[in-house]
């Protein structure tokens, strides 16, 4: 049974920046040994466990006094990624001795997917749409890797190279440049993804990920990564060029239409601060709420707002669907994993996972990224082995 756990273990690393239902194999597999666990009484709850109980416990409650209780039953289902989490701390140490397995399967993952990501990026073809844009220039076309979207591919993948890097710096075994080169190839999707909100979140995911190393070498990241936004700022491909150029721009559509839905999304919130509106009710309950902002947006949009599942912010969502007593308990299970994490005596972990943590976090500023499965997945189950994982030597899984 523990080789085939492995497998499904080695399977969820590889597939994590690649494929959907390929996550989803690995995932469900992994769930069901933690099932198993559960019910015979060999897995232990967390502090930090108990509070996500606590918060699907609240969202369950918030169907109840949801105007639409049949879709908030439904969208309560769409936190099936984040249990993720439990399933990573259930992992017996016969498994996680093969985290650098793990690391290896996602090195590939994210390999295959950057080179995806710059072929669609130099010759505008729409991997999983399977199209061309042959009208557009290169580079003009945001790269989603083999996912539906740029911005989720550019959290996978930006957290997928958080992760390696943290081998690369922290590592002490052999053949590091396997984690440089997969780290440089992260880089590429990333960039190849267009994903402005990613291309900030990379200055304090940095920060955090070199911090043990010392205050100089962190501001020395930052410069360099200051001077490398300013050169494609204004000498990158075309697509790069405009979107940095609009990030500062509060006139862009895009960023207008953020602005406009954390608006609309505050009043829903005040409307219903306790309960909230139910999980996924978020596209039924929110258009007239939008209404009023809808003739500020560019006229060109054949809808009034681009997005229209969630409101670009993973905060706000939260107290959208569940009320405050639903975005409390979310950010105390966050202070809970971000307690847990930074006592664990492994370097490679402990930095690669709160770096990667980092990014989701500064990122549910602008996106709802917990609402995104291969996300969410990806970061829950991380959050979980490095939340549970405490070997008895620290440089025991490095390298």
């Amino acid at each position: 049974m523990g080789v085939i756990e492995v497998v499904f273990f080695y399977i969820l690393g590889l597939a994590s920046p690649v494929s959907i239902a390929l996550i989803n194999v690995g995932l469900v597999g992994l769930t069901l040994f933690f099932i198993a666990r559960m019910v015979t009484g060999r897995w232990k709850p967390s502090r930090s466990a108990w509070l996500l109980v606590a918060f699907l416990a609240w969202n369950a409650l918030c169907i109840l006094t949801s105007p639409y209780p049949r879709t908030a039953a439904g969208g309560l289902l769409k936190f099936w990624s984040w249990t993720a989490f439990f399933t990573a701390t259930a992992l017996p140490a016969a498994v996680r001795k093969h985290l650098r397995g793990f690391s290896i399967m996602l090195a590939c993952g994210v390999g295959v997917s950057a080179a995806a990501a710059l072929v669609e990026f130099l010759t505008k073809y729409d991997w999983p749409e399977k199209v061309r844009h042959p009208h557009w220039m290169f580079g003009t076309v945001p790269a989603s890797g083999f996912f539906s979207q740029h911005l989720t591919y550019g959290g996978v993948i930006i957290m997928a190279g958080l992760f390696l890097a943290a081998r690369a710096v922290y590592g002490k075994g052999k053949r590091p440049w396997i984690w440089w080169a997969a780290s440089a190839a992260a880089c590429i999707g990333l960039a190849a993804s267009m994903a402005r909100t990613y291309f900030v979140a990379v200055f304090p995911s940095v920060a955090v990920l070199l911090w043990k190393r010392g205050k100089r070498l962190v501001f020395a990241a930052i410069i360099v990564l200051l001077l490398g936004g300013a050169v494609f700022a204004f000498w990158g491909p075309r697509g790069i060029k405009m979107r940095l150029q609009a990030t500062v721009n509060f006139h862009n559509p895009s960023i207008a239409q953020r602005l406009y839905l954390w608006q609309s999304g505050w009043s829903m919130f005040t409307t219903h601060p306790l309960f909230g509106w139910g999980p996924g009710t978020y596209p039924a309950a929110s258009t007239p709420y939008k209404k009023p902002f809808e003739k500020r947006l560019s006229p060109r949009y054949r809808v009034p707002f681009m997005t229209l599942k969630h409101a670009h912010n993973l905060y706000l969502m939260m107290a959208i669907q569940s009320g405050f007593p639903g975005l409390l308990l979310f950010l105390l299970f966050i202070v809970s994993v971000l307690d847990a994490i930074r006592r664990n005596p492994d370097p490679v972990v402990r930095w690669g996972v709160l770096a990667a943590l980092t990014a989701f976090l500064f990122g549910g500023l602008f996106e709802y990224n917990g609402g995104d499965a291969e996300v969410a997945t990806f970061i829950f189950f991380l959050m979980g082995l490095a939340a549970s994982y405490a070997p008895s030597k620290p440089a025991e899984n490095s390298g």
